[in-house]
């Protein structure tokens, strides 16, 4: 078999780590999940390879200065791994790479779930919203225009759906709708703790289109950079299960402003509130200040906890899921309180062992709107019990 190249978009970063020496890779694409760190020495021999010499001529060169067959195999076991993650060149990463490059030439951010999560033909899709809608249209909402809401997969089940339908059932009666705010997670890559992108969202029912003029103002009247970070929101599904939503309740007339979210962790281990970052504060009070005369609807898409195996815990989720629901009730409480430095104080106090995805779009979303109350709608907890692990998720309403 051929051994294939290193890929040489990578960036990398030189490292000392308990007295060893290693390379980082990072992937600034997101082809790659995460980094991976490999020791210098092969890093050497890795970026060598041509993508021509096969494993038989591996093994003759380095049978020329070692006569460990173990050692041999390890590297190539090493190589194919980087291969399998995405780290080297194959037919693979370079349709990746297109793809990319199609998507960065284009004025459109294209539907990734669409097939998968939730139908890709038109009328499924349309039938398929109704029928979550349903699910909550005989209860009684207080109607909102703030949400605190989930991007779980709506294919976990009624579980979910049931979120969604109390969320979209308490802003549907918003008739006016100028522009909608949408704050979701940053899975994937981050580049700053918001990120904007100017691309149209497109779903099977229609084109969304994103404020560029407004995002054109923030970038003027910000005393900071505003992040235009197009990759980010490339595969990431955080907003786009909410445009599908909106696009069915509300059409595509009103303008979106997508803003992605990125970790807080930084502030957790500096023992800092979110809202002292000045870049954070001043972004968001000229969003206030250009969207003051504007009829706006503001949604915040995060998970609470996610737990277990498939969350690199060294436990099976079901075995917390009590003691979960415990620690999810106080995170509910200081939202509803609209405590936002609460909700992270019970976070960072734990140093976010539970993992709650949904901390920077719930924190930003109180800062932006400064809402003075909360109702909560509805909670979930997904035991996925093949991979031992759970995902938790609520639904609240916020006021001004």
């Amino acid at each position: 078999m051929i051994i294939p190249a290193l890929r040489n978009d990578l960036r990398l970063e030189f490292i000392e780590e308990d007295g060893e020496s290693l390379v980082v890779y990072f992937d600034d694409l997101c082809i790659t999940k995460e980094p991976i760190a490999i020791p210098k020495e092969l890093h050497l021999l890795i970026k060598s390879f041509d993508g021509k010499m096969d494993e038989l001529k591996f093994t003759e060169m380095i049978n020329k200065t070692n006569d460990s067959n173990t050692h041999i195999d390890g590297i190539i076991n090493l190589i194919r791994n980087l291969e399998y993650l995405g780290f080297m060149e194959t037919p693979a990463i370079e349709i990746a790479k297109r793809k990319i490059n199609n998507y960065l030439d284009s004025p459109l951010r294209e539907a990734i779930c669409n097939g998968n999560t939730y139908p890709d033909n038109p009328q499924e899709l349309e039938l398929f919203i109704d029928d979550i809608m349903k699910i909550s249209s005989e209860q009684k909402f207080e109607d909102t225009n703030i949400i605190l809401s989930p991007h779980i997969d709506f294919r976990i089940g009624d579980i979910a759906k049931k979120v969604y339908s109390d969320n979209y059932n308490s802003i549907k009666n918003n008739k006016k709708v100028d522009l909608i705010i949408i704050m979701g997670t940053s899975h994937n890559k981050y580049s700053d703790y918001l990120m904007f992108t100017k691309k149209h969202f497109q779903t099977p029912l229609g084109i969304t289109r994103t404020d560029i003029n407004l995002i054109e103002e923030l970038e003027k009247k910000s005393k900071y950079p505003v992040m235009i970070d197009d990759l980010a929101h490339y595969n990431e599904h955080s907003i786009e299960l909410h445009i599908v939503m909106l696009q069915r309740l509300f059409g595509t007339k009103a303008k979106i402003l997508p803003i992605l979210t990125a970790s807080f962790h930084e502030f957790i281990e500096n023992d800092i509130y979110p809202e002292k970052s000045e870049r954070i504060q001043d972004i968001l009070s000229t969003i206030n200040e250009l969207t003051k005369n504007k009829n706006v609807l503001y949604i915040a898409s995060g998970d609470l906890a996610h737990i277990g195996r498939k969350f690199n815990d060294d436990f099976d989720a079901e075995s917390k899921l009590e003691s979960l629901y415990d620690d999810d009730a106080k995170l509910i409480k200081a939202l509803k309180d609209t405590n936002k430095n609460k909700f992270f104080d019970l976070i960072s106090g734990i140093k976010d062992k539970n993992k709650v995805c949904g901390l920077s779009p719930f924190y930003l979303m109180l800062q932006l709107t400064d809402s003075k109350r909360g109702e909560f709608l509805s909670y979930g907890q997904w035991n996925e019990m093949d991979t031992k692990s759970a995902v938790s998720f609520a639904g609240l309403s916020l006021f001004k």
